[in-house]
């Protein structure tokens, strides 16, 4: 309506300025333009190749040349902007068509923004392999569980796929500049604080980083920038910084956030009535075409048809028809919702939860001048979309929980010699219907949706009694069904959740790391040498449960169909086992002799590395150790 107003008022003004009937002073003058010329400089006087001028009234983009000139037109008066990649941006007006000096002055900013590559840091400027930088507060941007679905739509270069939204199960699967092998690993290298995580665990490793504890993410993707890892780095790097203290009074920060998961788009099934109606086109498409007429004693009736359509277990006329029943039963007959007519589409019923999400996090840091330390404990809870079903204690729905903490220490311990402690936690733990693989674990279940029908496919907790079956009694007015259906009803997916065993697997991962680096500037400026050994133990185990509870099947009273009847609720006994467990062990150390120096506008750096890896499964039956020794 605004829009409309003001578009009226614009088009009266043209017709009176078309017609003179404006004041002379409400006439708008022309506006003049002028021809915009220049040249752009840096602070040593060197022309700026490539420099961009807006013009912000029109949004016109003009480039400077390779001697750093330009020249454009203009409206007197508009205000121009000019830019360039490393120096702060310059603003100005066109007022005449003199020529111009501008001098861009560096952006210091930028050029002393680091970025953290391989075992080095270095300014962002002086990079030259593919590397991006990704802040930690750009990843807690995303409130989600893992880091790796974090990282996807905030780095370039990053495809992922999730292929599942279970909690504890939804983290994306990684691939930097494409998939590099359609047989074999994928997944890039991932290095935290300067130390290789094992292939095997690298990425649950990295969904299992508190958020909250991440300085920055830098991601190496081309051959110059993973060089110094050698072939692990096939599929690029990622390199997680994690925060420390620095010096100055103890700072306590507490950060949470609460949020709602909800299916953005769940499909829809037919009604009851729909697929009555298909299913009789389909018999009758298939008698024309093959003469199969017994196929005709499986047809809905027309009563069928109206009861699927209002939802009712008699027609008004066998309601009429019942002599034992008085007027007020009838009616209560009439109005009573359908148990064997019912309708319902399984899997909106299923995936049509808003689950809630949440995490806290609180962090200490500080020191003085020779001890500095950064402690964090987080909290994470995520429940899935999945119907939580609440039946003598047995819930149906999914759960992932998971702690973290983590201490990291530097001490001065003499001149020129730092020691860092980093010491982790995870402990996390995932609850869900079933055991084993994602396939096993739903396949059932899904099996039960799209072969079941809307009307026996139903899931059903009447009077605090679990529904599996339908009783028809003989020349009853539902005997008709059962006999068209085959007796069909599989008590949907509720009593197949509910009697499936109960899955707890839960996960401890400890990481302890020792960084000893001795600064070597006495000797020569920008040598260092470091050397860090790591301690890494992971353990999980998986918890089985499997419930008795009493299962029932309801039918209508033959005397009073408004009463229900019940026959089953036997009760036997729960049962516990210790599922598989397993666990590894992973030793790390390295030494480094590293070297970043410059010489006026030239930069110069060099590395010397030796590194060793075991890698060890104590609960496997093999426990056949892995390892690396290398140096570059």
């Amino acid at each position: 309506m605004r829009k409309l107003f003001l578009r009226l008022l614009t088009l009266s003004a043209l017709l009176l300025v078309a017609a003179g009937l404006l004041p002379e002073e409400m006439k708008a003058a022309p506006q003049q333009s002028v021809e915009v010329r220049g040249k752009i400089l840096d602070t040593a006087g060197e022309p700026v190749v490539g420099a961009v001028l807006i013009v912000q009234s029109t949004g016109s983009g003009f480039m400077t040349d390779t001697d750093g000139s330009f020249v454009f037109e203009a409206q007197k008066g508009a205000t121009i902007v000019v830019s360039c990649i490393g120096y702060k941006d310059y603003t100005f007006q066109a007022a005449s068509s003199a020529p111009m000096r501008i001098v861009l002055e560096d952006d210091s900013m930028m050029l002393e923004e680091t970025v953290v590559t391989a075992f080095a840091v270095q300014k962002k400027v002086n990079v030259t392999g593919a590397v991006t930088s990704v802040s930690g507060d750009d990843v807690l941007k995303a409130p989600v569980a893992n880091v790796s679905s974090a990282l996807v739509g905030i780095t370039p270069g990053i495809s992922a796929v999730t292929v599942s939204g279970e909690p504890g199960q939804d983290a994306a699967d990684i691939a930097i500049r494409g998939i590099s092998s359609y047989s074999g690993n994928t997944a890039p290298l991932i290095v935290i604080d300067g130390i290789e995580q094992p292939a095997s665990q690298a990425m649950s490793i990295l969904n299992g980083i508190n958020a909250n504890d991440i300085l920055g993410i830098s991601v190496l993707k081309d051959a110059s920038s993973t060089a110094v890892y050698g072939i692990r780095a096939a599929n690029g790097v990622i390199i997680v910084t994690t925060r420390r203290g620095q010096a100055g009074a103890p700072k306590v920060s507490f950060s949470g956030n609460f949020g709602l998961t909800g299916a953005t788009n769940v499909q829809r099934g037919l009604s009851s009535y729909e697929y009555a109606l298909f299913r009789n086109e389909a018999i009758e498409n298939e008698v024309a075409g093959y003469g199969s007429t017994p196929l005709r004693n499986y047809l809905f009736t027309e009563d069928d048809l109206w009861k699927f359509q209002h939802n009712r277990d008699f027609t008004p006329a066998e309601v009429e028809a019942m002599t034992g029943l008085t007027a007020a039963q009838k009616q209560q007959l009439l109005d009573s919702p359908a148990l064997y007519y019912g309708s319902s589409d399984a899997y909106a019923e299923l995936y049509s939860r808003i689950a809630p999400q949440w995490s806290a996090n609180v962090n200490v840091s500080g020191g003085t001048e020779r001890v500095k330390y950064f402690v964090s404990l987080g909290y994470f809870d995520q429940q899935s979309i999945m119907q939580n079903a609440n039946y003598f204690g047995v819930q149906t729905g999914s759960r992932y929980q998971r702690y973290n903490v983590r201490a990291n220490i530097d001490v001065d311990l003499f001149k020129h010699t730092t020691l860092s402690v980093n010491t982790s936690g995870q402990f996390g733990s995932t609850t869900g219907p079933g055991t084993g693989s994602l396939y096993s674990r739903y396949s059932g279940i899904m099996q039960i949706i799209y072969e079941g029908n809307p009307f026996t496919n139903r899931s059903m907790i009447i009077d605090d009694k679990l529904i599996v079956d339908f009783d028809y009694p003989q020349n009853s007015v539902q005997d008709g069904l059962h006999k068209r259906t085959d007796n069909e009803m599989t008590g949907g997916w509720l009593p197949a959740l509910l009697s499936r065993s109960e899955g707890t697997t839960t996960n401890t991962r400890v990481d302890v790391t020792m960084r000893l680096r001795h600064d070597l500037s006495y000797l020569l400026k920008g040598l260092d040498l470091q050397a860090s050994v790591r301690y890494q133990e992971n353990y999980s185990k998986v918890a089985i449960r499997s419930f008795a509870i009493p299962q029932y099947t309801v039918r209508r009273s033959l005397t009073n169909p408004n009463d229900l009847e019940f026959f089953g609720g036997t009760v036997g006994a729960d049962s516990y086992a210790s599922g598989s467990w397993g666990g590894m062990r992973d030793f790390y150390a390295d030494i480094v002799l590293n070297y970043q120096g410059n010489f006026g506008k030239h930069n110069i750096g060099g590395l010397l590395l030796g590194r060793a890896t075991k890698y060890t499964m104590p609960y496997d039956s093999f426990n056949t150790p892995s390892g690396l020794i290398g140096s570059s």
